[in-house]
């Protein structure tokens, strides 16, 4: 992200195409939701990851109901959507306007975040 707001800078001048615009900055991964992505760093943990789960709509009946319970919760409609839907964002736009191109691998990315995770732990 920082990548891209230096990219962005560079580039951002009165008149300028990117002026005013919002960007997606993303890897091009194809989709993954929550739990696919949270997996791996669960078990770079140690820590076990969910072997259960409920169908989406009942989440998303029980959902409704927490929000009438307890409407200050964290878990309703949108977070059920967040969790369960699977996501996909591109850069392209980013990529034409201002050169970006992700600077560190998926991979390397995720050592890292794991090793942050680990000293903050």
């Amino acid at each position: 992200m920082a990548h891209a707001h230096v990219l962005a800078g560079e580039r951002l001048f009165p008149g300028a195409v990117i002026a005013g615009r919002a960007y997606f900055i993303g890897d091009h991964y194809p989709p993954d939701n929550f739990f696919d992505f949270v997996e791996p760093f669960l078990r770079g943990l140690d820590l076990p990851a969910p072997r259960r789960s409920i169908p989406y709509p009942v989440a998303y009946l029980l959902a409704c109901v927490s929000e009438l319970v307890a409407p200050r919760s964290n878990f309703n409609r949108f977070s059920v959507i967040q969790t369960c839907v699977n996501h996909t964002y591109r850069h392209d736009q980013a990529e034409r306007d201002l050169g970006y191109r992700p600077i560190v691998s998926r991979e390397e990315a995720f050592r890292r975040t794991l090793a942050h995770i680990r000293e903050a732990g």
